[in-house]
């Protein structure tokens, strides 16, 4: 069932989606709509919808007007080694792409269609992970191969789940692009298989919702186990010792990725608030002061982030964001 909204900006009404998919609104687009009667008001209760990704390329689109419906974000990396090997024998470069084996123990459904004889096929889709396994029949076995085999998954969008309280996170739906069969994943599965640096800086961002919440969790499941162990529940926190040892393992990876999202949020918005400034400069001093509080934001951001070994060390600012210099 198609979803539509009314678009602030202009009062034109849109497209937002077809059922939870809100194909034609980002994350960040939700309070850019009003919902009409009878359609999801997506501003209020995003709980269960899954949004548009953040293409940098859609960035001057409308929400409502973007263009590809269902378009996905391949997920690759580049490793050294096989399978390609250099002209002297040397290991080169290549791209090896996203995949989870376990995703063929959920099949999906393709069809072939050949015009001319007006057959139609329906066939077994394991997402790349191995052919269809077809039968023998009375014609003989019929035999399946690969021809030019592309890659089989893609990021299609953010899921909006509420977590705790009014809490909301936002967790990564990845889909066989043959077939459309699409499972949730964490953000620590998907990032390092973004490729575009500009494109996993804004996920890093979403991923922080998740990221937090997973702290404060784990924070709540740590202090419980203290309290077992002097109460009643003193052979529950025995037995929940393994977990103990593996959260305290986690939490400065969870720690460190949470802040160095959040702190290229404040980075950004401050290089955002310079700029505006920069462009209604008039010389006011409250208006300077502003400006120069703005600077320092971004300066001690990164210096805290320089502090850090280099492990935490800050995206490229996106986009249209500019370091700007006053005189």
């Amino acid at each position: 069932m198609g979803e539509y909204a009314i678009r602030k900006s202009d009062g034109v009404e849109v497209k937002s989606g077809t059922c939870e998919d809100m194909y034609y609104l980002r994350f960040e687009d939700r309070d850019k709509v009003s919902a009409l009667q009878g359609n999801v008001d997506i501003a209020n209760d995003p709980d269960g919808s899954r949004f548009r990704l953040p293409f940098p390329d859609e960035d001057d689109v409308l929400p409502g007007e973007y263009h590809e419906y269902n378009r996905g974000l391949r997920l690759y990396r580049m490793v050294d080694g096989p399978p390609y090997l250099g002209p002297n024998q040397e290991r080169t470069e290549h791209c090896e792409d996203w995949k989870d084996e376990s995703a063929a123990n959920h099949p999906g459904v393709i069809q072939l269609h050949h015009q001319d004889a007006g057959l139609l096929v329906n066939l077994p889709c394991y997402h790349g992970i191995k052919l269809p396994e077809l039968i023998e029949g009375a014609g003989g076995r019929v035999s399946t191969f690969w021809n030019g085999k592309g890659h089989s998954f893609v990021l299609s969008s953010v899921k909006c789940i509420k977590s705790d309280g009014d809490l909301h996170i936002l967790q990564p739906v990845i889909r066989c692009r043959h077939c459309d069969e699409a499972w949730r994943y964490t953000w620590a599965e998907v990032l390092p298989w973004v490729g575009d640096t500009s494109m996993r800086a804004r996920l890093e961002k979403y991923a922080a919702w998740e990221l937090s919440t997973a702290v404060e969790g784990e924070v709540a499941c740590m202090a419980y186990q203290r309290k077992t162990r002097g109460g009643k529940f003193m052979s529950e926190a025995k037995e929940t010792g393994d977990a103990e040892r593996a959260v305290r393992a986690r939490r400065p990876v969870l720690y460190e990725k949470l802040l160095r999202a959040k702190l290229a949020v404040i980075r950004d918005e401050a290089m955002e608030l310079q700029a505006a400034l920069e462009f209604v400069h008039g010389g006011d001093a409250l208006e300077d002061s502003v400006w120069q509080f703005a600077d320092r934001t971004v300066r001690h951001s990164e210096e805290i982030m320089a502090n850090t070994r280099g492990e935490l060390s800050l995206p490229e600012p996106e986009g249209k964001l500019w370091r700007a210099k006053r005189s």
